[in-house]
């Protein structure tokens, strides 16, 4: 729908109403399994080929897309599982992300969505990995596996747009790869590429209205200063157990080098009364 895709336009700071959020690599990580069978180059090849892309979409079952990338990469499915597992264990969410999605939420004059590029299986997983409280942040989350299209192909932003009446203009898309950033604008979205929690706070306090009751960076802030008050707590404790540790230490070279002092004291005194005599039949 033309309606859908105007070109890209500016509209006065502080009208945005409507953020979009990626998913992975912004609000949920996962870590590489250090005991997979399948290399990290093989598994980036395998995530950036059309099967898996399919898989995406939901035109493929898991079953049916391990079995085509099996043959394709030469890898074992039993190995596809075991890693799919592992990674899927592996999961965990972005503190100060998840501090930065309740501050907003809780302005109340925004409307915050997701949408991501995850097959169901794995969107089945994930959100069952995590409390519903981490959900409830967000009016909708719009997975590629049900939609049947994926990021950076412009129906599936089309469809979140129809969704969700979201007008591109006030609308703001948050996401990790360029790519993808550069599809949304192509709607009139101000897109925002991600890096981290901080600096995604300072961009978005610069394009949201201004609210005289929470604030974006506060909030990451304040998700940082438990880290570094947790930290701080910890280099306290640590300095106070080698104050305890090592003062009876300190006492007892403190009392040996007091004795040594004063006994080097008493023996230079008597040397001296021993050369005194002499030093007197020298000077007359």
């Amino acid at each position: 729908m033309s309606s859908l895709t105007p070109p890209p336009q500016s509209i006065g700071l502080g009208q945005i109403d409507t953020i979009i959020f990626d998913l992975g690599d912004v609000i949920f990580h996962w870590t590489f399994p250090p005991r997979s069978a399948i290399p990290p180059t093989t598994i980036h090849k395998i995530m950036h080929s059309n099967t898996w892309s399919e898989y995406e979409k939901g035109k493929l079952t898991e079953d049916e897309c391990y079995s085509i990338v099996a043959s394709e990469f030469a890898v074992s499915v039993y190995d596809l599982h075991d890693f799919a597992r592992a990674a899927r264990v592996s999961l965990h969410y972005d503190p100060a992300m998840l501090s930065l999605l309740r501050t907003l939420k809780t302005r109340g004059d925004l409307r915050l969505f997701a949408m991501s590029n995850i097959s169901l299986p794995d969107w089945t997983s994930l959100r069952a990995a995590m409390p519903k409280a981490y959900w409830d942040v967000f009016e909708s989350v719009f997975a590629s596996g049900r939609v049947g299209e994926r990021k950076p192909e412009f129906g599936f932003y089309r469809h979140v747009l129809e969704r969700t009446g979201a007008d591109p203009r006030r609308t703001v898309f948050v996401d990790d790869k360029a790519r993808n950033v550069d599809a949304a604008r192509s709607f009139g979205i101000h897109g925002v590429v991600f890096t981290c929690a901080k600096d995604l706070s300072s961009q978005l306090a610069f394009l949201l209205p201004r609210s005289q009751d929470h604030s974006t960076a506060g909030a990451v802030d304040a998700a940082g200063a438990h880290g570094e008050k947790a930290v701080g707590q910890a280099f306290l404790l640590n300095e106070r157990w080698s104050v305890v540790r090592f003062t009876p230490l300190a006492l007892v070279f403190g009392v040996m080098f007091r004795w040594f002092m004063l006994r080097m004291d008493q023996l230079l005194k008597a040397h001296a009364l021993q050369t005194a005599p002499s030093r007197s039949a020298s000077v007359r």
